[in-house]
């Protein structure tokens, strides 16, 4: 959803439905990703936090710094490759087998939590959606957790 927004934000930009992965070479995008980096995980909060050793050598740093910020393990690691705190994402992906089972559990657990969308959000996802800018599967995508509460 932060990348849609840094979309919205910059471009006033219909939402894709589709990317591949050239796309993800495009400025555009690159800047929606930044952008997304930034909000969910500010590089002077990565900066700040420190951990109890070298993060391409603490999958338990990088899970206890995802579960602070309400991200993912692997969010978390593209945020500290694009830092320059870690050389190599996909080590530091593999690494998350390593986490400690009860930080796991709860990594676990902030997947499966119910998230309140902001009002605006919703309505600027059904603005898109009545303009025919998004299809009726990005609308669903975009609002999973809204109707994840009406079913359950």
């Amino acid at each position: 959803m932060a990348h849609e927004l840094g979309h919205h934000t910059f471009d006033g930009q219909a939402i894709v439905d589709d990317l591949t992965l050239a796309d993800l070479k495009n400025p555009v995008e690159a800047r929606a990703n930044g952008f997304a980096a930034e909000f969910l995980l500010p590089e002077a909060a990565v900066k700040e936090w420190t951990p109890q050793k070298a993060w391409g050598q603490s999958a338990d740093d990088i899970a206890r710094l995802a579960l602070n910020f309400g991200i993912s393990f692997e969010a978390t690691v593209w945020r500290l490759l694009a830092a320059g705190c870690i050389d190599d994402a996909k080590a530091a992906i593999d690494m998350r087998e390593q986490v400690d089972s009860e930080l796991r559990r709860k990594l676990v657990e902030g997947r499966d939590e119910h998230t309140d969308l902001p009002a605006e959000f919703i309505s600027l996802v059904e603005d898109a959606y009545k303009r025919k800018l998004i299809s009726k599967g990005k609308r669903d995508e975009l609002l999973k957790s809204e109707a994840e509460e009406v079913v359950g």
